[in-house]
C-alpha cells in the first residue's frame, strides 16, 4: 500500500475538517429548499449525503481516501445547492402564473348592455394573458428541461464520483484490517499503555499541581526543534515522588493533541510488563496504529523483521521496526512523543538489559530526521545514570531530577492534594473547625516530606474507614518521639505504613479471625517476594488458603494494595512498589508481625516456584 503524503498532522486536520464541515453546512441550509425543486429526490438526497458527512467525520482516519471522499461529497452538494439556485427562475415563473391568475380574476361576467362597452377592455387582458401564458410555457419547456437535464447529467456524474470515493475508503479499511492483522504478529503488550486498567492508581493527577513541570515536558514535547529541545528526557525521583502519575498525565495530554504516539509503563510484578522483550515491539505497534503518516513504513518494516521470526533481540528490533522506517519520515513532521516509565519496575534480570536498552536508544534516536521524543521515567538506580554517561549525550538528553524541584513548590502540590480530598469526606469537615483541619492537613503535609504516596496513603486510610475517622487522624499524628529512638531510621512512609497495618489487622485483639490471622504472612510474603502477580484463586490452589481469608486480608489492607473484591482471579498487586521492600526490609518493618523474612518464607515458596511463579 503506497504512503500517504507526509505533512504535518494539524494542517492535513484542518483541510479535511474545512471540507466536510462547509459541505454539512451547505447540505443542512440547502435542505429546506429542495423540497421545492423540479427533481425528485433532491431533499432526500440531501438528506443522505448528510449522514455521509457526519459519518466520515465520525470515522475517518485522516488519510487520503478519506480526503476525497470528503471532496467528492462536497463537490454534490454544491451541485445540489446550483440546482437550488437555477430552480428559482423556474419559482419565478410560477409566482408569473400566479399573476396571470390575479389578472383573470379581474374578468367580470358583464351585462349585456355593458358587455359590448368592456369587450375591447376584457380583449387586451386576454392577450395579455396569452402571451404571459405561452412565455411561461416556453420557459418551463426549454429552459426548464435542458436546465433539468443538464443538471442530472452532472449529478449522475458527481454521485458516481461519491460512490468511487466510498469504496476506495471502504478499501482503505479493508486494507486496514490486513494491516492490523500483520501488526498483530509483534510480540507486543497492550497492557503496557498507559491507559491499560493495570496502571490505573497512576491516575490519580490533580489539576493544579505540578504545574511547572508538566508545562516544562508539553512544551519539550511539541517543540519543532533538537537545538534546545533534546530528545530524549529523563525524570528521576525516589520512591514515591510521583513519576509514574506525571508520566500518566503528560500521556493522557499529548494523546488529546495527536502529538503521543507510544507509551510502555513498566510494571513489577507483572511478567511481561517488567522485562524489555516487549518494549519495542509494543512502541512499534502502537506507532503504526496512532499515526497513519507512520503506517505502511512500519508495516513494511514489520514484514521483513518478522521474516526472522517473532522474538528477536532488542537491537534488531529496535533498529528494524523504529528507528529505519521513522528515518524515511519528512523533518517538517509534527513532534511525536514516545513514554517509558518507571525503568526501575523491571525484574533483576531485565534491570541487567536496561542499561544496552538505553545506550542503543540514545545512539540511534538521533538518526530520526523529525522531532522524536522520548520520556524516561526512572528511580536514580546506579546502572541507570552509567547508561546516560556512557555516550555522549550532550544534545540528545536532559535530566531533571524531582528532588531538585523547590520544597516550597512539592509542598504546596502535596498541601492542595490532602486539602481537596478531604474536603470531600463529609465526616472531615463535621469532626473538625476549619482552624483544626487546617493544623491537621499543615502537619500531614510536614510529614509527607516531599513524597506523594504518603499523601494518597494517607487518604485511603481515612477514606477506607470514615466511622472511625478521628482515631484513625489520632494514629496519624501520634507522638512518634518515643519510637524515634528504637528507630532513628524509621522515615514518615514507614511509619504511615505500620500505622495502616496495625489499624487494618488488630491481631492481638480477643474477636481477630484465628485464620485471617494465620495467612497474614503467607499473603504478605506472595506479594512480597513473588515477581509474578497472583490471584486469591492462585494462593488458593498453591497454599491451601481459602479464598476468603485472602479477599478479608485484601479488603482490610486496601490502603496500601489493590485487589478485586468481585474477581477472585484478579491479581493482587501492592499500590506502590516502596511497600514490598518494606515489608521485607527488618530495618523499615520494625514490626514483627508484618515482617516477611525471604529466609523463612522460602521453604512455604518452594511449591509455587516448581509451578513456575518467580520469585
Amino acid at each position: 500500500m503506497s504512503c500517504l503524503p507526509v505533512f504535518r498532522r494539524h494542517n492535513r486536520e484542518e483541510i479535511v475538517d474545512d471540507i466536510l464541515h462547509g459541505t454539512l453546512v451547505l447540505l443542512e441550509t440547502a435542505g429546506d429548499g429542495l423540497s421545492y425543486a423540479p427533481i425528485q429526490g433532491l431533499d432526500t438526497a440531501a438528506s443522505a449525503l448528510s449522514s455521509i458527512v457526519k459519518m466520515i467525520i465520525k470515522t475517518r482516519d485522516n488519510d487520503q481516501t478519506a480526503v476525497e471522499c470528503a471532496e467528492a461529497v462536497n463537490e454534490l452538494a454544491a451541485l445540489i445547492k446550483e440546482t437550488m439556485q437555477k430552480t428559482d427562475s423556474e419559482v419565478k415563473s410560477v409566482q408569473k402564473l400566479d399573476e396571470l391568475k390575479d389578472k383573470a380574476g379581474k374578468l367580470k361576467e358583464p351585462s349585456p348592455f355593458l358587455r359590448c362597452l368592456r369587450s375591447e377592455q376584457n380583449a387586451k387582458i386576454l392577450d395579455s394573458i396569452k402571451e404571459g401564458i405561452t412565455n411561461a410555457r416556453s420557459n418551463f419547456t426549454v429552459q426548464g428541461i435542458v436546465m433539468v437535464e443538464l443538471l442530472q447529467i452532472q449529478m449522475v456524474g458527481k454521485i458516481e464520483d461519491v460512490g468511487e470515493a466510498v469504496q476506495r475508503m471502504e478499501q482503505a479499511q479493508r486494507f486496514s484490517q490486513e494491516e492490523e492483522l500483520l501488526a498483530r504478529r509483534l510480540p507486543h503488550r497492550n497492557e503496557a499503555e498507559y491507559r491499560s486498567a493495570i496502571n490505573s492508581t497512576k491516575n490519580g493527577y490533580l489539576q493544579g499541581t505540578r504545574v511547572e513541570l508538566l508545562a516544562d515536558l508539553e512544551a519539550w514535547a511539541k517543540a519543532e526543534n533538537n537545538v534546545s529541545h533534546p530528545p530524549i528526557f529523563v525524570l528521576t525521583g525516589a520512591a514515591g515522588t510521583g513519576k509514574s502519575t506525571v508520566a500518566y498525565e503528560l500521556a493522557r495530554r499529548l494523546e488529546a493533541n495527536s502529538n503521543l504516539g507510544a507509551s510502555f509503563f513498566f510494571v513489577r510484578g507483572d511478567a511481561d510488563l517488567s522485562t524489555t522483550k516487549f518494549v519495542f515491539p509494543s512502541i512499534a505497534y502502537q506507532l503504526a496504529r496512532s499515526h497513519p503518516t507512520l503506517r505502511s513504513f512500519i508495516l513494511d518494516a514489520c514484514r521483513e523483521h518478522l521474516a526472522h521470526g517473532e522474538t528477536q533481540d532488542i537491537d534488531f528490533q529496535l533498529n528494524e521496526l523504529i528507528i529505519e522506517p521513522l528515518k524515511k519520515i519528512s523533518a517538517d513532521h509534527a513532534p511525536i512523543t514516545i513514554i517509558l516509565d518507571a525503568l526501575d519496575e523491571c525484574t533483576e534480570l531485565a534491570l541487567e538489559r536496561i542499561p544496552r536498552m538505553l545506550y542503543i536508544l540514545m545512539q540511534r534516536s538521533r538518526d530520526i530526521p523529525f522531532p522524536l521524543r522520548i520520556l524516561i521515567t526512572t528511580r536514580p538506580e546506579l546502572q541507570f545514570e552509567d547508561a546516560f554517561m556512557s555516550v555522549k549525550s550532550d544534545g540528545i538528553t536532559k535530566m531533571l531530577r524531582l528532588q531538585d524541584i523547590p520544597r516550597a513548590i512539592v509542598d504546596s502540590d502535596i498541601k492542595l492534594y490532602l486539602d481537596t480530598n478531604l474536603t470531600h469526606l463529609r465526616e472531615f469537615g463535621q469532626a473538625l473547625p476549619s482552624a483544626a483541619q487546617s493544623r491537621f492537613i499543615d502537619e500531614l503535609t510536614r510529614r509527607a516530606d516531599g513524597l506523594f504516596i504518603y499523601a494518597t496513603t494517607v487518604i485511603r486510610i481515612l477514606r477506607g474507614d470514615p466511622d472511625h475517622l478521628l482515631d484513625n487522624m489520632d494514629s496519624l499524628l501520634a507522638d512518634t518521639a518515643g519510637a524515634a529512638e528504637d528507630q532513628p531510621d524509621l522515615s514518615e512512609l514507614d511509619r504511615l505504613y505500620l500505622v495502616a497495618l496495625k489499624h487494618a489487622f488488630p491481631i492481638h485483639s480477643p474477636g481477630f479471625p484465628k485464620t485471617v490471622k494465620a495467612a497474614l504472612k503467607d499473603v504478605f510474603g506472595v506479594l512480597a517476594l513473588l515477581q509474578d502477580h497472583v490471584s486469591a484463586l492462585t494462593i488458593q490452589s498453591l497454599l491451601n488458603i481459602p479464598v476468603a481469608d485472602t479477599q478479608s486480608i485484601l479488603h482490610r489492607a486496601g490502603a496500601v494494595i489493590f485487589s478485586d473484591p468481585e474477581d477472585k482471579n484478579a491479581p493482587i498487586r501492592p499500590l506502590h512498589a516502596s511497600f514490598p521492600q518494606f515489608l521485607i526490609d527488618p530495618d523499615r518493618c520494625t514490626d514483627r508481625d508484618f515482617f516477611v523474612s525471604p529466609s523463612a518464607q522460602h521453604g512455604l515458596h518452594s511449591n509455587m516456584t516448581s509451578c513456575g511463579w518467580t520469585t
